[in-house]
Formats: C-alpha cells, structure tokens, sequence
C-alpha cells in the first residue's frame, strides 16, 4: 500500500515543481533583483581606431541644391586616434554579446571624422545668400527635401574622402581595478565583430554581434516584443558616460526604471521603436531594455536630439529584440547565428529569488551557490552573499 503513495507523492511533488517553474517564468522580480541577475551580464564595450584620413573641402550651393568639390583647395589630411564607449548584452554563455552597430562600425567614425567638415561646408554655403536668397530657400524647401539634401552632402563627402583606418574591438575586464580608459582596454578582452550593419545611419536597424573568447558566461534573457506596449514598466542598465564621475566609474553600470511611453514607427516606417523615459545618455548605447522578468525586450540605441531637448523632455528609444535578432541575421559576416542561450548565472539566480520568496530557504541557498559558478571575471563577489 506505501508504493502507491510514494508515487503519487511522487507526481504530486513534480507537478509541484512544474508549476513552480512557469510561475517563476511569468513572476515579477523586484528592480534590485533586476539589476543584480542582469548585471554581471551587460558589459562595456570600446573602439578604438588609429589612422588617417584625407577630407576634400567641398562647397555646397543652396541655390541649386548641389554639392561639389573645391578644388582650389588642398585636402585636408587628418590623424585619428578614436575612442568610441557602449554597452553590450552577453546573450549565450560562450562569448557571444549582442550591441549596436555604432559602437562597433567604422562608418561611426568617418561620420564622426566629416561631420565637421560638413558643418563648416554648411555655414560657408548660406555665408553666401544675401537675407532674401535666405528667406527664398527657406520657404521653398520643405524639411523633408532639406533633410534629403542632407544626407546627400554626407554621402558626397564619404565618397570623396579616403580612409587608412585600423580597429580593434575590446570588451572591459569587468574584474579590472580602476584605471584610465586606455589602460582598462589594454587589459580588457578582444572582441571579433561577428554580425554589423554599416548602413545603420540609413535603415535604422541598429544592431550588431560580437564574440569573445570566453567560457560559461552570465548570459542573460531574451524576451520578445510583442509584450512591449504603452505603460509597460522598464528597466535600463548600462555605462552612461554623464554618471562618470572618476576613473573608478569606468567599470560601474547605472541601472534606471521608466515606462514605455510610447511605440513609433521607425524613420524609414519599418519596424517599431520603443520610446520610453528612463534615464539615459551617451554611452548607454547597446545596453538592454528590460521587463519585469529581467528579460531583454529591446536594445537601447538613441536619445532625443540636443536640438529637440530644448522644446521638452529628452526620451530614450530602443530598437525592439525581435527586431534586432532579424537585423543581426541579415548581416552576418562568416558565422552562423548563434543559438541565444541563458547562462547558469541568471538561471541559478532567478530560481533562487523565486524559492526564496516562496520561504524554500534551502533550495534558496543551493541555487544562489550555484550562481556563483560563472566566469569569476564576470561576476561581481559581493552580488549573492546578501541573499543568502
């Protein structure tokens, strides 16, 4: 009579645990538990690119609308040494990290190299309209043919010039002491840029994949974007450059809450892009947008513009996770798509925070244990101890 009881007990306890698991999967942590099982997984990354570059000085008429070279003029030979600081978002255990395309993209600097180029290209053109040529232009172009226009002096000016550009791509040791930006990348990890878009400043689709040769990493989740709508509450962690506030900050994400405020079209009108009021800045860039599951919904891309920031608030806007993984797939370089796979770390830990609030303190402290065996450069010692 005792073995049918066994069994049942047996189907009961598992049933018991099934039903433990899904409600682990749908729970909402608190925004500590947030940060602390995402953290060891958002790292930061920096590009550094050294060379030169040879910019035509070129002339622009508004009258006619046409862009050209002046060729009175000597080109003008400029020396790079480029820093460029994101986020990133390790998303399976064996090195691969999702980020944006302009924290790793060449086309980031040689945007960064022209634009000033093109600025003084632009004061010099409408230098030369008198108040009434001004005025004629003014009202006769619209915004969008302006904006076009635009884009066709940056164009012009890429085509022109010529790039001797060598980059590497580093991924910060989070385990580093503190230190100059330099002297953090030269300890830090390389990274191979396995999947990037260079047309990202005209489609959009912001998003990139690198690799580095590390093992049984904190990889995170990823969620899906059809859970993200208006009213949503949000969480953002990454390495805003504005809360640096001295060499030790280097290392030291900032975690931030807000809500999706809105869900827009993108500019091309392709994909949607999630607008939301958590706090970020440069440098936050490739870092995730988070549910309340600690689940990658988004990667969070740009900010309002300087110029918009002066008629109201400043958002920030995330590329949705759905539309990222398409993005990274397109443009793949030589490998295959990596299977997304949640490390041990965010595992282990979620179902500690779960069996702990369920007062399992036992099962609790074996799993928050078990988080700790993650890559030791990855993971904060001090995260799991006020836990158990």
């Amino acid at each position: 009579m005792r073995k049918p009881i066994r069994i049942l007990s047996f189907v009961l306890m598992t049933a018991g645990l099934l039903f433990f698991s899904v409600a682990r999967a749908d729970s909402s942590l608190t925004p500590r538990e947030i940060a602390d099982s995402v953290r060891p997984g958002v790292v930061k990354i920096v590009q550094h690119v050294q060379g030169s570059a040879v910019i035509p000085v070129i002339s622009i008429d508004f009258k006619t609308m046409a862009v050209t070279t002046d060729t009175s003029q000597m080109p003008q030979n400029i020396q790079v040494n480029e820093f460029l600081t994101g986020s990133g978002i390790i998303v399976t255990p064996d090195g691969y990290i999702i980020t944006n395309s302009h924290i790793v993209s060449y086309q980031t600097v040689k945007n960064i190299i022209v634009s000033d180029f093109i600025t003084q290209a632009v004061d010099d053109g409408f230098a030369k309209l008198n108040d009434e040529e001004a005025k004629e232009i003014s009202a006769k172009v619209s915004q969008q043919d302006m904006e076009a226009f635009s884009e066709k002096i940056a164009d012009y000016i890429l085509r022109q010039s010529q790039f001797d550009l060598n980059k590497t791509i580093t991924v910060l040791d989070p385990s580093s002491q503190s230190g100059t930006l330099e002297e953090l990348t030269a300890k830090g990890f390389n990274a191979t840029v396995v999947s990037v878009n260079d047309n990202f400043f005209k489609d959009d689709r912001d998003a990139a994949l690198i690799r580095i040769d590390q093992q049984n990493l904190p990889a995170v989740a990823l969620g899906n974007s059809t859970d993200a709508y208006t009213g949503k509450r949000v969480f953002i962690l990454g390495y805003p450059s504005t809360a640096e506030i001295n060499a030790k900050d280097l290392l030291a994400p900032s975690f931030s809450q807000g809500t999706i405020s809105a869900t827009k079209d993108s500019p091309n009108k392709d994909f949607q892009v999630l607008q939301t009021d958590a706090k970020i800045s440069k440098g936050s860039s490739g870092g995730p947008l988070l549910d309340e599951q600690g689940r990658v919904i988004g990667i969070v891309t740009f900010i309002t513009s300087d110029l918009a920031k002066q008629d109201g608030d400043s958002f920030a806007f995330a590329i949705p996770i759905d539309t990222v993984k398409d993005a990274i797939a397109k443009n793949m370089i030589s490998e295959r798509v990596p299977p997304y796979r949640t490390g041990d770390f965010y595992t282990q830990f979620s179902q500690g925070i779960f069996q702990l609030n369920n007062k399992h303190c036992g099962i609790a402290i074996k799993d928050f244990n078990n988080a700790k065996g993650v890559n030791s450069a990855f993971f904060p010692s001090t995260l799991i101890d006020p836990y158990i």
